[in-house]
């Protein structure tokens, strides 16, 4: 079958990336011809600096003072990590791209993974609930997240009851979505089914067969935290030092950090491949942390201050409650999560999520 993707491909964040990529990779090993469909939001490509005349200098007289200690290295920091995520993108999510409105066929488009239904940061996109595609007959939403859920009205309940409706088969990332949509009545014609993210398509070996260069030869706990937390700091110190780990912190950083090798703030998707299939421990805020932690066996904890339902979900779906934290002292670093169990449940989940795409396909 030819089958396009919607969803983030292009996004430079970890996640949205990574997801997209291990769908594709997926569909490619089922002898599926795979294309990107290509519409792109510019807010999450690119970070674009300020003018000049916007920065927070009162003195005109210290413009170039802080031109070359924080502005132009800022500049160049994240000009770098860009570099990294469209060296990717080019490599693995490239071929054969076009936008929706061009007159391509296909046999079938997948909308998701990824906050591809949220209305917080940009609305609803009527080209991820299907409204715009008329590249095809058969649309399909594959763990599919809307993230912190506004359903403001009756204007919004018409809009995706509409959109949904167009929609073969439907799958979310998230138990309140399920029983959101479910409560409000939107989907009728179909059952909306729980699937986990599409990065657990994907095994360790498989993750690991791109290749990236180990990053941090020492023993680490790897701490990636989005959510800027002191809480959580306080978590991944706490057991760095009891454990004997360098701290390792994935971060977009500030220019400060740039020249401490404990910081990581350029880092693309293959060296965030790198740092969690090698990290000893992980402390994390991030949905996709705890899923590579999880994909890896790695002994891990998650803090999180909003936006938990996905996390919770994801946790609840492998029987790893326990590994979210409020606060240091819920930390129990005899507590070893049982990857024996573990893993007898991710496999389980992929071939519900095999069983889905299968019969969304072909059924």
């Amino acid at each position: 079958m030819r089958i396009g993707i919607c969803t983030f491909h292009y996004a430079h964040n970890y996640g949205a990336m990574l997801q997209a990529y291990a769908l594709k990779t997926f569909l490619e090993g089922q002898d599926h011809d795979v294309v990107m469909v290509d519409d792109r939001k510019n807010n999450l490509t690119s970070w674009n600096p300020k003018p000049i005349s916007f920065l927070p200098i009162k003195s005109f007289l210290l413009y170039p003072k802080y031109l070359v200690k924080w502005y132009l290295p800022e500049y160049l920091t994240k000009r770098k990590k860009e570099k990294n995520f469209e060296l990717f993108l080019k490599k693995y999510l490239k071929n054969e791209a076009f936008n929706e409105k061009e007159n391509v066929k296909l046999d079938a488009i997948i909308y998701g993974s990824d906050q591809i239904w949220s209305k917080f940061h940009y609305g609803y996109d009527e080209i991820f609930f299907g409204v715009q595609n008329s590249n095809t007959d058969r649309r399909i939403a594959f763990a599919a997240s809307m993230g912190m859920i506004d359903i403001a009205d009756e204007e919004d309940e018409k809009f995706i009851r509409e959109a949904l409706a167009r929609f073969s088969a439907i799958s979310v990332r998230e138990k309140e979505l399920q029983e959101e949509l479910a409560r409000r009545g939107l989907v009728s014609h179909v059952e909306v089914k729980i699937m986990p993210d599409p990065t657990f398509l994907l095994d360790k070996s498989s993750w690991i067969a791109l290749n990236p260069q180990r990053i941090v030869k020492e023993p680490y706990l790897l701490f990636y935290d989005f959510q800027l937390d002191k809480k959580t700091t306080v978590i991944a110190r706490y057991i760095a030092k009891e454990k004997g780990l360098r701290l390792i912190r994935l971060t977009d950083g500030v220019v400060s950090v740039e020249k401490n090798k404990n910081y990581f703030v350029t880092a693309g998707p293959l060296e965030f491949v790198s740092l969690f299939y090698y990290a000893d421990f992980v402390v994390s805020s991030s949905f996709h942390g705890t899923a590579f932690s999880i994909i890896n066996g790695k002994q891990f904890y998650v803090r999180q201050n909003w936006n938990m339902g996905r996390v919770k979900t994801l946790l609840e779906s492998f029987g790893l409650n326990n590994r979210f934290l409020k606060d240091v002292e819920q930390v129990d670093l005899n507590d070893i999560i049982d990857y024996q169990k573990v893993n007898l449940i991710i496999q389980r989940k992929r071939e519900e999520q095999v069983s889905f795409l299968r019969e969304a396909l072909f059924g």
